[in-house]
């Protein structure tokens, strides 16, 4: 079927099952090709709402003490850690400063993040960059 379709088996599982990141228009070709030699598709996964997080990343305002010097925000991690254990989450944890030449967009993707916990104060420009991201987003601060 993948060969019929032009594209690799992974692309084909992917297709079937409505996972992310395959254009419609890949989804139709690999359905049109599943449907030829008599492929049941009744049997696949329907298509799900909005896809389930994997991934959090907890981003930390840059403090010359550091994340585990403040009490507040050891704890708060600690929070978001056993939350994320609990819903079988990944996470990941980053600092952003206003030093870093980094940019927030480059920085959460190389995170793979699907949603932020943002602990400590940032500044409306980076609060602007972080709604800009447009994933589900949290803000913790004394």
């Amino acid at each position: 079927m993948a060969k019929h379709a032009g594209v690799s088996v992974a692309t084909v599982s992917h297709s079937l099952n409505h996972q992310v990141g395959i254009s419609e228009e890949t989804r139709q070709r690999v359905f049109s090709a599943a449907s030829e030699p008599g492929y049941n598709l009744g049997n696949l996964r329907q298509p799900q709402g909005p896809q389930r997080l994997k991934r959090v990343t907890f981003l930390h305002r840059r403090l010359p003490e550091g994340v585990g010097r403040n009490p507040f925000y050891s704890h708060v991690l600690q929070g978001v850690e056993d939350a994320c254990r609990a819903e079988k989450l990944g996470l990941s944890y980053s600092s952003l400063g206003r030093e870093d030449r980094l940019p927030l967009p480059e920085l959460v993707a190389r995170q793979e993040a699907g949603g932020l916990v943002c602990a400590g104060y940032f500044g409306s420009e980076q609060l602007r960059g972080i709604l800009a991201l447009a994933l589900p987003t949290v803000l913790v601060d004394h």
